[in-house]
């Protein structure tokens, strides 16, 4: 029972806490050409169907590759704030990204 337990806790830290810690954590700095020119960022908050937050690193490192993210950041259980330059990258066009063709992502409202 001790065992079971606490492979319950282990679980319960890494999905809730420390994978959405990972995400958020940004390694590769922005692009210096979308923070350092005079651009007009735009904010939207996707709401993506991932079936626990230990995927939510995998969307947050699709987007900062993606020409044009100022930054990603998640929120748990599903949000995605992304700021980005309206006039490098359309909304429409994150959406057609490779990743939301497994994971369905939507305007949060």
């Amino acid at each position: 029972m001790v065992l079971y337990g606490t492979t319950v806790g282990i679980n319960l830290l890494l999905f809730m806490v420390i994978l959405p810690l990972v995400a958020n954590v940004n390694l590769a700095r922005a692009k210096p050409s979308v923070l350092s020119q005079k651009t007009s960022l735009s904010l939207v908050i996707l709401e993506v169907a991932i079936p626990c937050p230990g995927h939510a690193p995998l969307i947050t490192d699709e987007l900062r590759k993606t020409e044009g993210m100022a930054e990603v950041k998640f929120r748990f259980p599903n949000l995605f704030e992304v700021t980005y330059d309206s006039g490098a990258i359309l909304p429409e066009q994150i959406f057609k990204l490779e990743i939301f063709k497994t994971f369905k992502a939507k305007i949060a409202e």
